[in-house]
């Protein structure tokens, strides 16, 4: 069996996580997989990721081109051009085309599709309505109906993708992210004494209440309107330091921001790390102000790792956090109905500690890795036979 992973991605983020989790349990049922994405800044840890695994990279600069409507003709030629030379080199007998956006890589689909070549389709994050003009509508279905299979990570995207291609939700496959029930990291220190080692490594002191945040550093991921509150919160909760995680192309016009509000001491901007269950077993809470989601990695981490949730209530997350049972959700993009529940799990820790407990049952019954990787691989298979 012959996989070619296919990616859009410039930045590193959940959606590119699945596709190495997807990698690497092919690779464990001695499938021979490959992957194809752009190079860039943002991709280069996961690409040394996949070369590490011994998969095969290839180049592929098929992400959006911003200018002139000419230029945006001559990119897609280009991206036409490169997609079928690569499936022709390649010859897989699947590909699995991955999508962080909706809009995302149309031209590999719809070469996929015009030379039939068996493809599964992965939306992880389709706002509705995307706003497809007719005449792309009806190539996204030719294509569709040309050995493809669409699958959506939440019920909530497939619902969104049947009402923009007009077709009902039966057409699609619905394959929850999960999480790996073994991912709390085993510590041979408890858990107080890495509260005290990351607080220490981060030049806090001991008492510092850690609000975690995981998302990349864009526009989606709604860090902008968490800024406006963050000088309220610290006014009652003097000890709250706000920790992000994750990079991106945002991070100087937040750090600008902060400087407005005047809160750039109390958040501590990480980058990329490797290690984020050491972090959420160090935070005291999860902070999750995102305006557009799938069904997110990285609340479903903090969720196994039995951390309190405060998350906006956008795309899949209510399917994965039952507000006030399992964590606290606010109205997406909505600053007041964010502090006064960040106020509230501040201010009710036991409760918050409670959800969090439920939280951590939810995701080992529902969403649970091993069920995601044997559900996309056998999708995998059966387009194979095609």
């Amino acid at each position: 069996m012959k996989l070619l992973i296919i990616l859009p991605s410039i930045q590193r983020g959940g959606a590119e996580e699945y596709t190495l989790k997807i990698a690497k349990a092919a690779l464990k049922v001695d499938w021979k997989i490959q992957v194809a994405l752009p190079n860039t800044p943002g991709t280069t840890s996961l690409i040394d990721d996949f070369t590490q695994q011994n998969i095969k990279y290839h180049r592929l600069d098929i992400g959006n081109v911003e200018g002139s409507k000419l230029a945006s003709i001559k990119a897609s030629l280009l991206r036409l051009l490169r997609t079928s030379k690569l499936l022709y080199r390649v010859k897989p007998n699947v590909v699995l085309l991955n999508l962080p956006a909706h809009h995302l890589g149309f031209i590999v689909l719809w070469v996929c599709g015009l030379l039939k070549v068996p493809t599964a389709v992965v939306f992880h994050l389709i706002p509705f309505p995307a706003s497809f003009s007719p005449r792309k509508l009806q190539a996204y279905n030719w294509a569709k109906s040309r050995n493809q299979q669409w699958i959506t990570i939440s019920d909530y995207n497939r619902k969104c993708l049947a009402q923009e291609f007009d077709l009902s939700p039966q057409e699609f496959s619905c394959i929850y992210n999960g999480i790996k029930q073994d991912s709390v990291i085993k510590l041979d220190i408890n858990k107080h004494k890495l509260r005290s080692k990351i607080r220490q490594e981060l030049g806090l002191i001991e008492t510092s209440q850690l609000l975690l945040t995981v998302a990349r550093l864009h526009s989606q991921k709604g860090h902008d309107y968490l800024i406006p509150i963050i000088p309220e919160i610290i006014g009652k909760f003097s000890q709250v330091h706000f920790v992000w995680v994750g990079d991106g192309e945002d991070r100087a016009h937040l750090e600008d921001l902060l400087r407005k509000y005047k809160v750039e001491a109390k958040v501590t901007f990480l980058g990329y790390r490797d290690d984020i269950p050491r972090l959420l077993t160090a935070a005291d809470l999860f902070l999750f102000p995102s305006y557009q989601e799938g069904l997110p990695f990285a609340v479903l981490e903090a969720m196994i790792c039995g951390l309190p949730i405060v998350a906006s209530d956008t795309g899949g997350i209510p399917e994965i956090i039952t507000h006030q049972q399992s964590g606290l959700l606010f109205t997406t993009g909505n600053s007041y109905d964010l502090q006064q529940k960040l106020d509230w799990a501040l201010t009710h820790p036991t409760d918050m500690m409670c959800m969090a407990e439920a939280a951590k049952v939810e995701v080992v019954e529902k969403f649970s890795e091993a069920k995601m990787l044997k559900d996309t691989l056998e999708v995998l298979n059966l387009l194979r036979k095609l």
